[in-house]
């Protein structure tokens, strides 16, 4: 399974990443922003998306509007401390799949990743 976790500040991709490498993803691909997120999805064969909502260049909702031009089989999944309606409304529409809250838990990371790919909670 290869990852794509899409943050501005390198601290989250870090906790991210080991989280991710705690259930045993092993692939992982990281990038700062949309425009290196679209760059690494084209050349490789993402299977899911952790993106933060505000990035520089390209922010994460423009992000999963592109990602919505070229597939619907790649769960984008928003790492955001934005929960009013108004926000996940123009995430829905954009093309996202789910939520991740900050601050958020490794328990939390398994069950997104779990609920959307075929990485049983165990592993």
């Amino acid at each position: 399974m290869n990852v794509l976790v899409v943050d501005d500040v390198e601290l989250t991709r870090m906790m991210l990443v080991k989280g991710l490498k705690n259930i045993g993803i092993t692939s992982i691909f990281e990038a700062e922003d949309g425009v290196d997120a679209m760059r690494i999805f084209k050349d490789k064969d993402i299977d899911v998306i952790f993106s933060d909502w505000k990035m520089p260049r390209m922010d994460g909702i423009e992000l999963a509007k592109k990602v919505r031009e070229m597939t619907d089989d790649c769960p984008v999944i928003m790492i955001t401390a934005e929960n009013t309606k108004g926000s996940v409304i123009d995430a829905i529409r954009a093309g996202v799949s789910d939520y991740l809250i900050k601050p958020f838990d490794p328990a939390t990371l398994r069950e997104k990743l779990t609920k959307w790919t075929k990485v049983e909670a165990g592993n």
